[in-house]
């Protein structure tokens, strides 16, 4: 870093460094929202391309559309009327009367119906290796819906990403500065310590990482 600070100046360091941590992070922010967006099922990936309150539209890999419309108006698991649409099938999943159970009708004609808690009731020795495929697919559509990072948020996390990477970078470059805005009220004169300003840089370095590495979060915790 001193050799930056030699070659390029602190202040050009600095902004340099807040653009390629800016990116880093904005990078990783996009592949986060992609995967959030997309699930695998039967050799084929689904992309969610649009989603309002009522209906989403997800695209396969041979560009077939997969439909969902809802009612009322929400994607949620419990009291609503899910109608799904895939190469001329329809599944219908609905969660409106819970004393009933969860009913899923596939494409055959086929029911089987599910708890509040998702068990089975159809079959009572029915195991996760006999579920049906439709059923697999349903499951996938509704971690998506339910689990993909928005625009909004990603925007956010980006904002937020930003701030501590300028506070990072500022504790790294400028640890100094970072001590007299600290301390400005509580010391009269002196200066910053040895252990402080390393301990200071360790600091932004930390934050730079977790700056640039959070946006993954949503992931693991809708994988969890």
């Amino acid at each position: 870093m001193e050799q930056l600070y030699t070659k390029y100046g602190k202040k050009n360091t600095f902004i340099f460094g807040v653009i390629i941590t800016f990116i880093l992070s904005l990078f990783i922010g996009l592949l986060t929202q992609y995967f959030s967006r997309t699930f695998r099922f039967e050799d084929k990936t689904f992309t969610l391309i649009k989603q309002t309150n009522t209906h989403a539209t997800f695209k396969d890999s041979y560009n077939n559309l997969l439909e969902v419309d809802s009612e009322p108006y929400l994607f949620n698991t419990y009291n609503t009327l899910l109608h799904i649409n895939y190469l001329d099938k329809t599944i219908t999943y609905n969660s409106l009367d819970l004393d009933e159970g969860i009913i899923i009708t596939l494409s055959d004609g086929s029911i089987h119906k599910r708890d509040v808690f998702g068990i089975y009731l159809t079959n009572s020795t029915q195991t996760t290796s006999s579920i049906p495929t439709e059923v697999i697919l349903l499951d996938k559509i509704f971690h998506v819906l339910n689990n993909n990072l928005s625009t909004g948020i990603l925007v956010c996390f980006n904002i937020l990403s930003l701030i501590l990477n300028l506070i990072g970078l500022m504790n790294i470059i400028y640890p100094e500065i970072c001590w007299n805005i600290r301390y400005c009220m509580s010391v009269d004169g002196g200066e910053p310590s040895d252990f402080y300003i390393v301990s200071s840089r360790l600091g932004g370095y930390l934050l730079i990482g977790f700056s640039i590495f959070f946006p993954l979060f949503p992931l693991f915790t809708s994988n969890s």
